[in-house]
């Protein structure tokens, strides 16, 4: 017999991807991919009529798809909002036999206590760690992916539980865009493919600090762009 072990705030990321719609309220299904080509810890999200909604955050469904491989847990989840076209809010539900509880735990390990507090585990909580308060002179660089930028977007844009003032000045960096107006900006997105020829245009002192956002690039992309090892040995934040 399942029982629920909790419930927490997540998304559904990769929405752009999918033809599909989906509506406050509507229950989803939740199965893994074990033989996905880009993670084979991936959790894809379907509509109960079998559409493809997207995927759990790559970082997530590292900590969920063990739970599922060796414990059995069965995920499900339940659409919050209306989301956007990167992204979907749910509430995600973990089920397990009950005398799991032991095991559950020990694979969630520091997860454990996000999950049965229900605080929102996404990648919103590192934004809400790493993004400056307003008027305080401080800025960002976040360099990332053109997918990774969905969830940070997102929240910047104003999700449900966020906490970050919409009044933040902040733009998704593209080479058409003078180096000149970067300061004008607290928060600035960079696709790692851009990050060095923006560096080499703008000072690095422009930001008080640099994050690197490891939950959508790999150790083995970071790898191949040695222009931003100066970067990468100074002012960083990695979220891992």
């Amino acid at each position: 017999m399942n029982v629920s072990f909790g419930t927490f705030d997540a998304l559904i990321v990769g929405r752009r991807y999918y033809d599909s719609h989906t509506k406050t309220g509507e229950h989803i299904e939740l199965y893994r991919e074990p033989c996905n080509p880009y993670d084979d810890n991936a959790i894809a999200a379907y509509s109960l009529g079998g559409q493809k909604l997207g995927h759990l955050p790559r970082w997530l469904a590292k900590v969920l798809a063990p739970c599922t491989d060796k414990i059995g847990c069965i995920l499900k989840g339940k659409v919050t909002g209306p989301g956007n076209v990167y992204v979907t809010p749910i509430d995600l539900y973990i089920y397990a036999p009950l005398d799991a509880s032991s095991r559950l735990r020990k694979q969630l390990d520091a997860y454990w206590d996000m999950w049965q507090l229900s605080v929102p585990a996404s990648v919103k909580d590192k934004c809400n760690k790493a993004i400056p308060a307003e008027n305080t002179g401080n800025r960002l660089l976040v360099i990332s992916t053109a997918a990774g930028m969905g969830d940070w977007i997102a929240y910047l844009a104003g999700s449900r539980v966020s906490r970050v003032p919409c009044t933040i000045r902040w733009i998704v960096y593209s080479r058409s865009l003078p180096a000149v107006y970067i300061p004008d900006y607290q928060v600035v997105f960079v696709c790692a493919s851009d990050a060095a020829y923006l560096l080499a245009r703008a000072s690095l002192d422009c930001w008080s600090h640099v994050a690197v956002d490891k939950t959508a690039i790999g150790e083995s992309q970071l790898a191949m762009l040695p222009d931003l090892a100066p970067v990468l040995s100074t002012k960083t934040t990695f979220f891992v």
